[in-house]
């Protein structure tokens, strides 16, 4: 009797087991799936123009706990004059790591510890940002950082020393990998040597910039009218709303409109262009001129780039160079599309 116990739901295990076997087809194309109903969100539907200035995209998210701030500043490397290129970079680094005119770099760092926080910035080429996640609970206190930050930044002197070390240090190493000489020499044969975003900070360039520079700069753009906004959390729509005017209203200086990004690409002229590296690996890359984001055909040239070199060990180039030959270690393809630039 203890025997035939152990056995029935063993038996009835197997049964099961059998039944469900049954029901899964025997060919991959004879799966069957639900269909999933995709709600695509309308950014219409969450953006407010605020009174103090900027535009904002508020999203309440109930029961998650955390409040994401993102601001999108009109502003990029590409403002930078040649004499001081550096100063957008620094000043984004800086803006939320060397204090406030209330706190010190470390007593900022130490009060965003305790509340669980993360707060960064930077400016790349044609933008700047700031980030902003906490706890829902303490919203208003870190709001109130965010303004500091934003309006009386520090800019702590032994804080640009770091990180005026920390950049020279990468202009020392800049040709150490054949991979960096070989993307920066593709830059300026597919845009052209007097490019804009083709300028690089030299160590002349670097010990020019002043605490003074920095603070210029974020004067200069730094301003409600040159932000773009999205809020996503768990907090009343309404309210936030409410709070972002109060953070941006009565700003202490009026900045300046930022000047289009500037335009005049070149490519270069067909050719074979050589760099000499004393290296063990030799890197091959083919060019050509590529396509805008908007084209109709951006889609269609996703899909064809994913087969023919972008899927990895899917895609023909890697199949056939790599794992047939053996001629690679790495071999593929990309087909970025630009940005539309007004």
């Amino acid at each position: 009797m203890k025997f035939f116990n152990v056995l029935v739901p063993v038996f009835s295990f197997v049964l099961l087991l059998n039944s469900l076997a049954s029901d899964i087809p025997n060919r991959p194309e004879k799966l069957k799936f639900p269909v999933i109903p995709i709600r695509a969100s309308k950014a219409a539907d969450y953006r407010v123009e605020l009174k103090s200035g900027p535009v904002a995209y508020v999203v309440p998210i109930a029961n998650c706990r955390l409040s994401i701030f993102r601001i999108l500043v009109r502003t990029g490397q590409y403002v930078d004059t040649t004499e001081k290129f550096g100063v957008s970079e620094l000043t984004g680094t800086l803006l939320t790591t060397g204090g406030t005119k209330n706190r010190t770099a470390e007593q900022l760092e130490e009060r965003l510890a305790f509340l669980a926080a993360e707060l960064d910035s930077s400016v790349g080429e044609t933008s700047g940002n700031i980030h902003l996640n906490l706890l829902s609970k303490d919203l208003d206190e870190g709001m109130k950082i965010l303004r500091e930050v934003l309006t009386e930044p520090r800019f702590q002197e032994d804080r640009i020393a770091l990180v005026k070390d920390q950049e020279m240090q990468s202009i020392r190493q800049r040709n150490d990998e054949s991979s960096d000489i070989e993307e920066r020499e593709k830059d300026f044969l597919a845009f052209g040597e007097n490019f804009w975003a083709n300028r690089y900070m030299t160590a002349a360039t670097l010990e020019g910039i002043t605490r003074a520079d920095l603070e210029a700069f974020h004067q200069k753009w730094f301003v409600p009218s040159n932000f773009v906004v999205a809020v996503s959390g768990d907090f009343d729509r309404d309210q936030m709303i409410q709070k972002l005017e109060e953070l941006f209203a009565n700003w202490p200086f009026k900045g300046q409109k930022p000047p289009a990004i500037p335009t005049g690409t070149q490519f270069a002229k067909p050719g074979v262009y050589i760099v000499n590296k004393d290296v063990n690996q030799g890197r091959v890359s083919m060019m050509l001129p590529g396509i805008l984001r908007d084209d109709p055909d951006y889609f269609a040239v996703a899909i064809m780039n994913n087969i023919l070199g972008g899927g990895g060990f899917t895609s023909h180039i890697m199949e056939r160079v790599r794992s047939d030959e053996g001629l690679a270690y790495s071999a593929g393809s990309r087909f970025p599309a630009a940005c539309i630039i007004r």
